[in-house]
């Protein structure tokens, strides 16, 4: 790993591009971690409002008038807003990053120095931490069709985690803590160039949430730059979720992405294969709905 060396002079801008969707006290936490960050103070902020109604973003616009704000007056998708921000963006380097996310000490210019430093990089994504401290599985190889079984939330990856399909898929059998070329890492916060986003186009707005982050990674890497997992850069991501787990309407949001994904990348093109993938990704919902009703999650 090169040696970091905190001289900012040369580092270009970055544009930090918040899609926010009622996140309350959340969006604000978000924003003064970023001006509490140390070492950094070439950036701009744009925060993109998806029709939020909980005052999440007039608290914001008091609290921060020096960034700019984007309000959509619906739930444009978490691609679509990004896209938005992102064109209204004027930084070399993009941030994506989520309203539940709290960035620790100097970890932008950590992420800024390596991405400067290693030209072989197309996407860089920190470190994320659970609420608790404990480590986020924020990094995974790209999903097959074994992942409507094993993936983060069935019920065989929550009752036996420790097995050998979940592991491969979620890189939970090797120690995070140094950098890592992976297949793919979480858009809670991911750092690209818009150089490279030229090259590959934006994320895909066909995903309205889940799996734009997975598809923008896939496109990268056929670039043939690499994707990297980035340990020195720390972020908290406190994953909103209704009584401490996923709701069964982004479960089931999250399996029609990732139909989607494989219908874009796997040349889902014959009946006979699209059928037999809308069967398996409809088991792996109905065994969550079962799981959950076992242990009365609504």
């Amino acid at each position: 790993m090169p040696q970091i060396h905190h001289n900012t002079h040369n580092l270009k801008k970055i544009s930090i591009i918040i899609v926010n969707f009622n996140s309350k006290n959340l969006l604000c936490d978000c924003i003064t971690s970023i001006f509490n960050c140390s070492g950094y103070d070439n950036l701009e902020i744009i925060v993109v409002d998806n029709g939020s109604t909980d005052n999440s973003l007039k608290l914001a616009k008091e609290r921060f008038s020096m960034i700019k704000f984007i309000e959509n007056r619906t739930n444009a998708g978490f691609a679509k807003a990004n896209n938005i921000g992102i064109n209204n963006s004027c930084g070399d380097y993009i941030l994506l990053l989520n309203p539940d996310t709290v960035i620790k000490e100097d970890s932008i210019l950590k992420m800024l120095e390596y991405f400067e430093n290693n030209p072989d990089v197309g996407i860089l994504g920190p470190k994320l931490l659970n609420s608790n401290g404990t480590i986020q599985l924020s990094c995974r190889s790209f999903p097959k069709f074994s992942n409507a079984i094993f993936n983060r939330y069935s019920p065989i990856t929550l009752l036996f985690p420790k097995n050998r399909f979940s592991a491969k898929y979620l890189y939970s059998d090797w120690v995070h803590d140094q950098p890592k070329e992976v297949d793919w890492v979480s858009g809670a916060c991911l750092l690209t160039k818009k150089g490279i986003l030229a090259q590959t186009g934006l994320l895909d707005e066909n995903f309205f949430m889940y799996c734009e982050d997975i598809d923008l990674c896939f496109r990268v890497k056929l670039t043939g730059k690499k994707v990297l997992y980035f340990p020195q850069a720390v972020v908290m991501h406190h994953i909103r979720c209704k009584n401490n787990s996923t709701t069964l309407e982004s479960i089931k949001n999250h399996h029609i992405s990732m139909y989607k994904f494989f219908k874009k990348h796997y040349g889902l093109n014959n009946h006979l294969y699209n059928a037999i993938t809308c069967i398996g990704m409809c088991l792996s919902f109905l065994m969550m709905v079962i799981y959950r009703k076992i242990l009365n999650i609504r």
